[in-house]
């Protein structure tokens, strides 16, 4: 019986685990793969997002659209072990925006409280609702409610600057413009109370930031972005000129621009819009064209890189484009450096021949750029897809080979897909007012890509996490997908020595053997003492680990940065290093914090250090400023273990 029973948990474990082998020269490491829509195994779905805590990455939220009996619904999941289980979150109150629903997000703010979203009635009118939950994703409640704004996207500033931790939605709003015709435009709401109530909203319907202020801004938003500094970032798509656009049609194209606009206060005003030279393009004309469009396209996608590399606070956007000289559908990459005044391009995808679909975007802590799409070289009908993703480590100048993530086909058009909804309406579309009824089926017709969107973000830790639809099992379940630079690549990318940007200083060179864990760790000062009698200043320091993973000792703190014209010793005359054990009075200096068992476990601390510093003549005439050194701090490198 005990080996049954462990013939059994072998089985068990082993369930949904990738049977995918490395592409070689992709430098990615698939980790696990999940389902994670397991309450409706029979229910096809549509649409992915999937966000993870900025703090705990084992916290993970998903959420898709899902055809019950005709009738689309949106559930969110939760994950608290890195996404090896879900669990479906429950809705307290009101239950009814998880019915009749849409276009679900989710998000996780910077002091962890989760945000889910969706459009759906709210007393039979359609609205913008915005539920909370401050126990990770097990229950949630309604909060909000907000004008109907389709598309919506939720952001948060994760700076320490004046608006950090507000939290921004965007949608598409619709409005009266002043010429007297009915514009579309970026509705945008702020709220400063983690998310419970949006009272700041406004229509940004004018180029305000332009060359004519006046001019409406004709476009809608993407997902926004907040800069490492709390700069607001409204991405957008907007129009083409008309001449433009009438070009295009002539060849059965539909024509999009992608561009940007930023806001310094929080919202309340955005500078000029600025769009890519190269616009995005898709296929239209014939019944079988438009359906190749329906099957290729989603929502552009756009990732900001907050990583301390080179390329910090770079603007990324992907999207299914349509490149008329190889009459195939890539997944093309736009990206600007300087918030939309240059622009450059690029192809994440490699596939010889079929059109690729619905591409997701993220950025990790390394600068690291993934891009997820739906892939369908393998199908020689070139109508199913697998999921497949590809990295870059030159911030999007270029990727690697691309890796397949899943070895069975997921294809729309399977006959347990084809979940049929019907509804009526009264109209005089025809010319004459008559009632109507409609039916059609979503998922082969509508979402033949798998939906609109594809969920794709990363880990404090470096991991991405893919929430996509996979249709291995017969019917389009949501799933969870979890991959990582391989050890090759992040070892030698956390070796390399990028420069900082906007700084003169020279980072030195990690040291043979370690790893730069300055972002996984804290100071916490446990004591102080000025004494004048024997001008000595002394800190009594201790390193936490503040990541979700384990790091290894010990450390090596060394100091880049010392005295300033603001951080300059209080006014203490000559301040210098005293104790360091590499020796030396200032930058550079070294001090060695042991670790107990050599291992520093989520949450666990150093040993303490003192830190001691000397100083000439007395008490301050003008005691000013503040003793505020930075460092750079050093752990045994994973690789090594």
């Amino acid at each position: 019986m005990r080996c049954l029973w462990l013939l059994f948990l072998g089985l068990l474990t082993s369930f949904n685990q990738p049977v995918v082998a490395q592409a070689v020269g992709s430098g990615i490491e698939l980790l696990s793969a999940r389902q994670i829509s397991v309450d409706h195994p029979k229910r096809p779905h549509v649409e992915s997002h999937i966000a993870v805590n900025p703090r705990d990455p084992q916290h993970l939220l998903a959420a898709a659209m899902v055809v019950v009996e005709g009738e689309m619904r949106v559930y969110p999941y939760a994950s608290f072990d890195g996404g090896r289980s879900w669990t479906r979150g429950r809705i307290i109150g009101d239950s009814s925006m998880t019915v009749r629903a849409a276009d679900p997000v989710v998000y996780i703010t910077s002091d962890s409280v989760s945000l889910f979203s969706t459009l759906a009635d709210v007393e039979g009118v359609r609205r913008t609702i915005i539920a909370r939950s401050t126990d990770g994703g097990h229950t949630w409640r309604p909060t909000t409610v907000l004008p109907y704004a389709d598309r919506q996207w939720l952001a948060a500033d994760p700076s320490r600057g004046l608006f950090g931790g507000r939290t921004y939605l965007t949608g598409t709003g619709v409005y009266p413009s002043r010429q007297g015709s009915r514009g579309v435009a970026p509705f945008l709401a702020r709220s400063d109370d983690d998310g419970k109530t949006f009272p700041l909203r406004s229509v940004v319907a004018y180029d305000r930031g332009g060359i004519d202020p006046g001019a409406p801004l004709h476009a809608v938003p993407l997902e926004p972005l907040v800069t490492s500094g709390g700069l607001l970032v409204l991405t957008l798509q907007g129009s083409v000129d008309e001449e433009a656009a009438e070009r295009f049609s002539r060849d059965s194209l539909n024509v999009w621009t992608i561009g940007l606009a930023t806001s310094d206060d929080g919202g309340d005003s955005f500078g000029p819009a600025r769009y890519a030279p190269r616009p995005r393009i898709s296929v239209t004309g014939s019944a079988r064209r438009r359906f190749r469009g329906h099957s290729a396209v989603g929502y552009v996608r756009p990732a900001i890189d907050l990583s301390p590399g080179r390329y910090r606070n770079r603007i990324y956007f992907v999207a299914a484009d349509y490149d008329r000289e190889m009459d195939r559908y890539v997944a093309r990459v736009w990206r600007t450096g300087d918030f939309g005044k240059t622009w450059h391009l690029s192809v994440a995808s490699d596939a010889p021949r079929g059109d690729v679909a619905n591409p997701g975007i993220a950025v990790n802590r390394d600068g690291i750029v993934a891009v997820t799409w739906n892939d369908r070289r393998d199908d020689a009908d070139e109508r199913c897809w697998r999921l497949y993703a590809a990295l870059s480590t030159d911030g999007g100048e270029s990727f690697h080979p691309a890796q397949r993530l899943s070895s069975a086909p997921t294809c729309a058009n399977d006959p347990a897909n084809w979940e049929t909804f019907g509804t009526a309406l009264n109209s005089d579309q025809s010319g004459r007012y008559l009632a109507h009824f409609q039916t059609g089926a979503s998922i082969p017709a509508r979402f033949p890509q798998g939906g609109d969107t594809q969920g794709l973000t990363a880990d404090l830790e470096g991991t991405f996490h893919a929430a996509w639809i996979n249709g291995e099992t017969g019917v389009m379940q949501l799933w969870h997908t979890s991959f990582r630079p391989d050890s090759v690549l992040r070892s030698t990318l956390r070796s390399q020595t990028p420069p900082v940007a906007n700084s003169s200083a020279v980072r030195a060179p990690v040291p043979p053997g370690m790893e730069d864990v300055t972002r996984d760790i804290r100071f916490r000062v446990t004591n102080t003492n000025l004494d004048f009698t024997q001008r000595a200043y002394t800190v009594t320091l201790e390193i936490e680990n503040q990541s979700g993973r384990s790091l290894y000792g010990p450390f090596r703190a060394v100091m880049s940065h010392f005295l300033d014209a603001f951080d300059n010793g209080l006014g203490l005359q000559d301040l210098a290093v005293a104790n360091a054990d590499s020796g030396g009075a200032g930058i550079g200096a070294t001090w060695v914090f042991e670790v107990p068992g050599g291992v520093l476990a989520p949450g666990a601390r150093t040993r303490q250090r003192v830190v001691r510093f000397t100083f000439k003549g007395g008490v301050p005439e003008f005691p000013e400023g503040y003793l505020s050194p930075g460092f750079r701090v050093y752990g045994g490198a994973v690789v090594n273990r």
